[in-house]
């Protein structure tokens, strides 16, 4: 889902939320808090809105993830959603060359994510059913196991060498003719 995708698709009346983007070549998450389908509060990190406007400029989306129903914690007196808009509409450097391939990147968690920096959780959840649809039903009691043995709390972000470990173990009880099929599919 590209920026301009999720705008369209959250900033509309009745919606509350936060819409957590991940942004290629940028550590931290930006977090956009939605009131009624106004984004009223904006971070990146521990930077401020007017500031994560300025650096997210130009940037392209690797990811991006919707809670429902969370609450603005914080809230400016005017929407931001202009602003977004803006953003979300300039035309990018390096997506012009690279749009065919950002598809698979941004959809929802398969081949072409860079997967070096850890897991987010609705990765988490697609290693998960994926695993499920492999081996069946117990594939959420093994699952779950893995990830607490590792120490993972669902919807955290797994580290990367968690995520390798993880992966290390679900491979162990999946049949022999698909295993390496799923390491390659979620291996960093």
């Amino acid at each position: 889902m590209s920026l301009e995708d999720a705008l369209r698709t959250y900033l509309k009346a009745k919606v509350q939320g936060q819409l957590v983007i991940k942004f290629l070549d940028e550590e931290h998450l930006c977090k956009v808090a939605i009131d009624d389908g106004n984004a009223v509060y904006l971070t990146l990190g521990k930077i401020g809105p007017m500031e994560t406007l300025a650096i997210i400029a130009g940037k392209q989306v690797e990811w991006i993830n919707f809670i429902d129903g969370m609450p603005a914690r914080k809230r400016l007196p005017q929407s931001l959603n202009k602003q977004l808009m803006d953003i979300a509409l300039k035309p990018q450097k390096t997506s012009a060359t690279k749009s065919p391939e950002q598809s698979p990147a941004t959809s929802s968690t398969r081949n072409g994510l860079d997967l070096s920096n850890g897991a987010p959780p609705e990765i988490v959840e697609a290693i998960i059913e994926d695993f499920i649809n492999l081996i069946g039903p117990l594939g959420t009691v093994l699952a779950e196991k893995a990830a607490q043995d590792l120490g993972y709390r669902a919807g955290a972000m797994m580290e990367p060498a968690a995520l390798e470990n993880f992966i290390f173990v679900l491979s162990g009880e999946i049949p022999e003719t698909d295993r390496q099929l799923f390491i390659n599919k979620y291996s960093a």
